[in-house]
């Protein structure tokens, strides 16, 4: 179930508040098959760290895991919060966003905001909030690949085929117990623990 620091989670009427959407995600943290959005996977990355994303033509933002922002120690801030509709019809409440995240995709390199929204399998959603920002584009979902002009040169980006295997995603690999403060005392490993630091005249006697 999607993790968004949100209340409720129906079907109900949108009203007023909903805001927007991300079309590619269902309730359950599963890509969605109804949302009927057109999508393409790429890889990018995020402070060093290889990350998989989801381009979500059906998306109005762009959206970051939870997970992931603790991970990686990025800051976030609260804001009155709108609501997101989902692929198969759920609303979800979205409170927390992140401002000018660094993403390299390829060989541009975007400042962009984000909304905290649970991703699934997913590190990073790109909505229409990026797509906008690259003015005329032209894309090729059935290939996967992308065209536009950046700061002036041409670039094309290409993504993940249908059928090709993608590489999981880096939240997925991430459990609470990883995500350690920058100020804490790391904790070795019982193997870390066993090892024994060789001297050097120890060390000339082996070789």
């Amino acid at each position: 179930m999607l993790d968004a620091n949100f209340s409720g989670g129906g079907t109900e009427s949108p009203g007023d508040d909903t805001l927007g959407t991300c079309l590619a995600l269902e309730f359950e943290c599963t890509l969605s098959i109804h949302g009927g959005a057109a999508t393409m996977k790429l890889e990018g990355v995020l402070r060093g760290i290889p990350v998989i994303m989801l381009v979500d033509s059906g998306a109005s933002h762009n959206f970051i895991p939870h997970k992931l922002v603790a991970a990686l120690g990025l800051p976030s801030t609260p804001f009155g919060g709108i609501k997101i509709k989902l692929g198969d019809g759920h609303f979800v409440f979205v409170n927390q966003r992140c401002l000018a995240i660094s993403i390299k995709i390829g060989s541009c390199t975007f400042s962009l905001d984000a909304l905290v929204l649970d991703t699934g399998t997913l590190d990073f959603i790109l909505g229409m909030e990026w797509l906008r920002s690259l003015g005329e584009v032209v894309h090729d979902w059935n290939h996967s690949w992308m065209r536009f002009t950046f700061k002036g040169n041409p670039v094309q980006l290409q993504g993940f085929g249908e059928g090709q295997n993608t590489p999981v995603a880096l939240h997925q690999w991430l459990s609470c117990a990883e995500v350690v403060p920058l100020d804490s005392k790391r904790v070795p490993s019982p193997l870390e623990a066993s090892l024994i630091p060789i001297t050097s005249l120890e060390q000339d006697e082996l070789t």
